[in-house]
């Protein structure tokens, strides 16, 4: 868990946001969930996604071996990207399609790659003590 996230940038609608947030992830198999949440009202599509639903899944993500490229791809169909920013220099952006579902892209090192294969072994043999973990 990562309770105040120090972001390099975050833009919404192509304008700078002041997101204070903090993230908590877990590993069921090889499928990370993550659970975000704001802690200002500042704009984004998480907040846009709590005033309109509540609660909920808001988007998937996925991490491609070239991020520009898949971003690229992905708004050469019609997707629209909504919110961009980046966390310790891995850039992140939230495209929205046509028919409202969000997708994110990650664009992650091959040292984060390979350590989230780690957190996936750590995760398949975890014995159910000591579930929260504070990262800075």
């Amino acid at each position: 868990m990562i309770p105040h996230v120090t972001l390099d940038y975050f833009n919404y609608l192509g304008e700078p946001s002041e997101v204070e947030m903090g993230i908590a992830m877990a590993f069921t198999g090889s499928m990370q969930i993550e659970l975000i949440q704001q802690h200002n009202d500042a704009p984004s599509m998480y907040q846009d996604f709590i005033n309109e639903y509540g609660e909920g899944i808001q988007h998937v993500c996925f991490y491609p071996e070239d991020y520009d490229s898949a971003l690229e791809s992905l708004t050469g169909t019609g997707m629209n990207v909504r919110q961009n920013g980046a966390i310790r220099g891995m850039r992140f952006a939230y495209l929205e399609g046509l028919d409202g579902n969000v997708l994110e892209l990650g664009d992650i090192p091959e040292k984060v790659r390979l350590r989230r294969q780690d957190d996936i072994a750590s995760a398949a043999c975890w014995d159910g003590s000591d579930p929260v973990r504070i990262f800075n």
